[in-house]
């Protein structure tokens, strides 16, 4: 079910395809312009925004949960981040995907997860 969830949601956010055709042919772009971002940074970006934008915390865990999934090292600063959300299903939820990276970076922030004085370790 948390494929058909997460399918739902990028769909959901995803822009609308407009009813009628373009009126002509399209200009060329300038040789200058950018090349449309890949397929691995539409999902990290969907991922990210999904995670911190206010949503019910079934669907902000499943995306923070998600992220780690995709295994893309440039999250990991945002999950760090949501290590400290009041929400415990959310700290959870990043904790866990933090755990996914073989990363110096993911290394590191589960070091100072440890070594936070509020951190329980039983």
């Amino acid at each position: 079910m948390r494929p058909l969830l997460l399918a739902g949601l990028l769909l959901a956010t995803a822009p609308r395809a407009q009813a009628s055709p373009p009126p002509g042919p399209a200009p060329t772009p300038p040789v200058e312009a950018a090349p449309a971002p890949a397929t691995d940074d539409t999902a990290l970006l969907r991922g990210l925004l999904c995670a911190v934008r206010p949503a019910p915390e079934e669907i902000r865990a499943i995306a923070i949960e998600d992220l780690g999934l995709l295994g893309d090292a440039r999250a990991l600063d945002a999950l760090a981040t949501l290590l400290w959300d009041p929400n415990p299903r959310i700290q959870q939820a990043a904790l866990r995907a933090v755990t996914l990276f073989q990363h110096a970076r993911a290394e590191e922030i589960l070091a100072n997860v440890v070594r936070h004085p509020g951190c329980r370790t039983r």
